[in-house]
């Protein structure tokens, strides 16, 4: 599977990282990605990008580990530089996972807003051509054992193509792009939460639910009419559908589901009321406060507290007029 040149380097790499020896595991693998960025692709056909690209995340993963957070940085960067022309739907699939490390990379490391929206706006372009495209075969039966071989981080073999959409369109509601924040989130929910016949998992439907919520927090954004009010707790209402049906099911404690339906709650009860429906409202944040407690989301269970005594004192009159 690998070029005899890499086998020592590789194998060398590896041990060292396993009886974490990070400076050794450093230098074996610094050499492997030298030598692999210098060689010819075909040397590791079929689906070459694969390999080589996975030489590259040991490399950076090692880094990472070692705190050298700059270095690995350049080392992904480097690794999308070598992506081929003409990749294979895995091979989209990896350039987007690479992408999408290098954007959640980019604030820790204070990169410019416009390099994050790059690496981002990339993942979502790579992921985009693979879902809408023909279903990705690999013809390489060893896809699966580079991954496990290298012991690659699980980032690189998740298949999570919702993602890179969210994170885009958080990027763009952060900077108040409203008009290209809003089809990321709409497009991330019909991949979430397809329509029948096709199915996903409960955490996926939770995760398309928040999604939802923020959906609605986008449109709050603009000039608060009747119309939009009322599009706002149709988002607001639908994730609140999803996630009370997520509580009835099992599923791990602490899941996001648990969480998600703790801020559903609330925010419900703040579209209530600025609608002026007090009654509903305060149901809302009494269940709102209810669920975070159990979860353990203290802020959030003072939140929800602190507009129950709002609406006691008599002051719901200023939010309406948000």
């Amino acid at each position: 599977m690998w070029p005899p040149e890499l086998r020592a380097d590789l194998r060398g790499g590896l041990r060292a990282k396993h009886r974490g020896d990070q400076v050794a595991a450093e230098e074996h693998l610094r050499r492997a990605w030298t030598w692999t960025k210098a060689t010819h692709n075909a040397m590791f056909a079929p689906e070459a990008y694969l390999k080589t690209s996975g030489v590259a995340i040991c490399l950076a993963d090692i880094l990472e580990r070692s705190g050298k957070m700059d270095a690995a940085y350049d080392v992904y960067t480097e690794a999308v530089e070598h992506a081929p022309n003409s990749p294979s739907g895995l091979e989209h699939m990896r350039i987007a996972a690479i992408a999408f490390r290098l954007g959640e990379l980019a604030p820790v490391l204070l990169k410019t807003a416009k390099a994050e929206e790059k690496w981002l706006t990339m993942a979502v372009e790579r992921t985009l051509q693979v879902i809408t495209g023909p279903r990705p075969k690999s013809e390489n039966p060893d896809a699966q054992t580079v991954a496990l071989e290298l012991d690659l981080p699980t980032w690189v073999s998740k298949t999570d193509a919702a993602a890179p959409l969210e994170a885009l369109g958080t990027f763009y509601a952060d900077a108040g792009k409203l008009e290209l924040a809003m089809p990321l989130y709409l497009h991330a929910t019909t991949i979430l939460i397809p329509p029948p016949p096709q199915v996903s998992s409960t955490e996926d439907r939770c995760r398309g639910a928040q999604v939802m919520l923020s959906l609605s927090e986008l449109i709050m954004r603009r000039e608060p009419t009747a119309q939009v009010r009322h599009q706002a707790e149709a988002w607001a209402a639908k994730g609140l559908d999803i996630l009370a049906d997520a509580a009835k099911r099992p599923k791990e404690d602490g899941s996001i589901c648990d969480y998600a339906l703790a801020a559903a709650l609330f925010n419900m009860g703040v579209l209530r009321e600025m609608a002026g429906d007090k009654s509903a409202a305060r149901e809302f944040y009494v269940l709102g406060a209810r669920q975070a407690r159990t979860v353990g989301m203290q802020e959030g269970a003072r939140e929800a507290e602190d507009a129950l005594r709002r609406l006691d004192s008599g002051n719901s009159d200023e939010v309406a007029a948000i």
